[in-house]
């Protein structure tokens, strides 16, 4: 790669008002047309209603949320002010270090909103920006709206590499390896293919753009929305109890006095009539007082009867509020495992309980498993980009990213972590314990056995002392400790 082309690319503006301007609706004025219950085939589509049960469905929101926290923390940072976010790097050099510092640090400040992103839409698109007086990596922002930006590749699947100036001038498609439209398809930006990176999720099977973790359930979700909101419906309105009272009329009688009567009776029943005593006169007088709004409902219809008096029954009625329909939950708890199947959180770190019955059975150490292996695979996606990153900033420094000596080290994951920690670290010490006593030196040991991070492994070798057995030295017992070793290897087989 040409270094001189690649500063002249990255340094095009300074920080800290670098990185390509937002652009884009500020609300959501998504214009395509889908029906109700079908998800879009376009990416902007695609996006908005993945943006959309972001927004409106706690359970989605805070499963990513969950993911994002579970792939970006380290457990042992949990209640430190100066935490690493996401990452960190480990390297024996230096001076490496040092280089790498203003690229580490303007990764991890988007670390988290990068993954988060990446799992929920697919692709996470970021711009790599440099400082023109420090030579530095000291931006890697991200863009708000990934349908925006589009990759250009030849039929073999590289990225063009043409030149973004003359894309511009041109207003041109297809001539540099990325491009940013606005929502009507106007090129506003082109980038060469070291000035983005790009942070995938999911299947391409063959194709540019990944298939987001979500996108298989937008039409479940549409559908558990639509539930939902018919339940809650019909739960209003029929929320209380409905009062049917008939009101006696003659036959034939005239519309409107038909209607008067309907409003006499509709008072009267608003009108509490009473007789109380009065003990100063010796004399009971009528009292009438409105009666109270009350949540009940009541219906007032006539009820006709014949000049020889034959009438229906005048009977008061209740019409009860209960619909044993609205019992019937068993398809919203399917629609409620399917968002969670395609989303792998297991359902208990989503607090999905209500009293004594849960959503879905407790989690399983094989669920429990299952999402691991999603988090590992989240990482993976996470450290592709800052390894990317890293390279760009040590070839801006004239060094050669392939003769570098860092490490990027991501928070541990382990299946069933909790005991497979335990048991890993045991196994670590006593195989410490037994290549001390074999007169191993320590920085092998720390290196290899213990697995300590360079710093530790300096102040341990730095550190006095030996482990070996007392009284006698390490080389007459080698044979001792090596059938020992034989025996604690066939015990873990």
């Amino acid at each position: 790669m040409d270094i001189g082309a690649l500063w002249r690319g990255l340094v095009q503006r300074k920080a800290p008002d670098s990185g390509t301007t937002e652009t884009g609706p500020k609300t959501d004025r998504t214009r395509y047309w889908a029906n109700p219950w079908v998800r879009s085939n376009e990416r902007k589509g695609i996006w908005s209603e993945l943006e959309r049960m972001d927004k409106d469905e706690p359970m989605i929101a805070r499963g990513l949320d969950f993911i994002m926290r579970f792939a970006t923390t380290f457990s042992d940072d949990l209640f430190d002010d100066d935490m690493a976010i996401g990452f960190r790097v480990e390297s024996p050099n230096a001076s490496e270090l040092d280089i790498l510092a203003p690229a580490i640090h303007a990764l991890q400040e988007g670390s988290q909103e990068r993954v988060r992103y990446a799992v929920k839409f697919g692709d996470a698109f970021s711009e790599v920006v440099a400082d023109v007086d420090t030579e530095d990596v000291v931006n890697h922002k991200l863009f708000p709206y990934s349908y925006q930006l589009s990759r250009n590749e030849n039929q073999f699947g590289a990225l063009l590499n043409g030149n973004p100036q003359k894309a511009m001038a041109l207003k041109q498609h297809g001539i540099a390896a990325f491009e940013q439209d606005d929502d009507y398809g106007n090129l506003i930006a082109a980038f060469r293919p070291y000035q983005i990176t790009q942070t995938s999720f999911g299947p391409k099977q063959g194709l540019k753009y990944a298939e987001p973790l979500l996108a298989s359930v937008i039409s479940v979700c549409k559908r558990l929305r639509a539930s939902e909101d018919g339940l809650s419906i019909a739960r209003l309105c029929r929320a209380w109890p409905t009062k049917v009272v008939p009101v006696p009329m003659p036959e034939g009688i005239q519309p409107d006095e038909a209607r008067d009567r309907l409003r006499q009776a509709a008072e009267m029943m608003g009108v509490e009539t009473t007789v109380p005593y009065d003990a100063d006169t010796g004399a009971f007088y009528i009292k009438s007082a409105t009666t109270p709004e009350s949540v009940d409902t009541t219906v007032f219809y006539p009820l006709f009867y014949t000049d020889d008096g034959k009438t229906i029954d005048a009977e008061i009625k209740n019409l009860p509020a209960d619909n044993p329909n609205l019992n019937a939950l068993e398809d919203l708890y399917l629609l409620i495992r399917k968002i969670i199947c395609a989303l792998t959180v297991p359902a208990d770190s989503l607090n999905l309980s209500v009293g004594q019955r849960s959503f879905i059975d407790k989690v399983s150490p094989e669920k429990r498993e299952a999402f691991l292996y999603v988090a590992r695979a989240v990482q993976r996606m996470e450290r592709l980009t800052v390894k990317q990153v890293l390279d760009i900033q040590l070839l801006l420094n004239g060094r050669n990213p392939l003769k570098a000596k860092y490490r990027i080290v991501q928070p541990r994951i382990n299946p069933r972590e909790a005991e497979v920690a335990a048991n890993i670290d045991l196994k670590r010490g006593q195989t410490a314990m037994m290549w001390a006593k074999l007169g191993i030196p320590k920085d092998v040991i720390g290196t290899r056995a213990l697995q300590l991070a360079p710093a530790d492994l300096l102040k341990w070798v730095q550190s006095e002392g030996t482990v070996a057995p007392e009284g006698q030295t390490a080389e007459n017992q080698l044979s001792v400790w090596s059938e020992d070793a034989k025996l604690q290897l066939c015990a873990e087989r």
